[in-house]
Parts: structure tokens; sequence; C-alpha cells
């Protein structure tokens, strides 16, 4: 069995209805439950992973990064390559998906930063 093409992942992750909010999760992890890898989660996903992640994010409006990512991996805003990007053009979404990041704040209590957010669920 192949794995299977951005092509085909673009249309099994298909959203047919996007007016209804929806919630996707995915991440990668050892055998062993780890998320990180020598501090970083890039070196866990093999190029497999990769694609899925890169076409979930085709797909979204709004990515949601740990704080602690951010941090030691140094996200700036996320873009997306030219193919993906007129691919979300032709579907009348952004160039790039917008980006929020969890933080845990000084009374336990987890809020939300964006970059963009384009429904009205900013909380603090």
């Amino acid at each position: 069995m192949s794995a299977p093409t951005r092509e085909q992942l673009l249309e099994a992750y298909a959203i047919d209805d996007r007016a209804t909010p929806r919630v996707r999760m995915n991440f990668v992890m050892s055998l062993d439950g780890a998320v990180t890898l020598e501090g970083r989660s890039g070196g866990l996903g093999d190029e497999h992973d990769r694609l899925a992640m890169q076409v979930l994010r085709t797909l979204a409006d709004v990515v949601l990064i740990g704080a602690g990512t951010v941090r030691v991996e140094g996200y700036g805003g996320l873009q997306v390559g030219e193919a993906d990007a007129a691919w979300r053009r032709a579907h009348g979404l952004p160039r790039s998906p917008g980006s929020a990041w969890s933080r845990r704040g000084s009374a336990s209590r987890p809020s939300i930063r964006s970059s963009r957010m384009p429904w009205n669920a900013r909380s603090s």
C-alpha cells in the first residue's frame, strides 16, 4: 500500500460545510508517548506526517500552537507554500491560516492569543 498523495489527503479531509465550526487535532508522538525529541517536535515526524500536517494547515482557518512550541521552535506566523496558497485562494480562503497560541496564565487558567482569528472567540 502506498502513502496517500497531497490531492488524496485534501479530498479525504475536505470540509463540505465551512459555515459549521470544527476542531481537528493532529500531532506526532513517539512509541513511548514523547511529543518532542531533543526539545523539538520536528524530529519525530517523517515526510508522511509532514504532508498530513501541511494538508490540515491548508484546510484550516486557524492553527492552535502551544506556547512552548512557539518559544522553542520560533513560530513567527504560519505560511503555506505556493501550491497550498493557490488552493486556499481558489476555495475562498486567505493565503495562509491564522495562528493562535495557548499559554497557562498566572492563575492557572489557559488563554488563547491570536494573530488572526476569523470568528469572535478570543479569550484571555
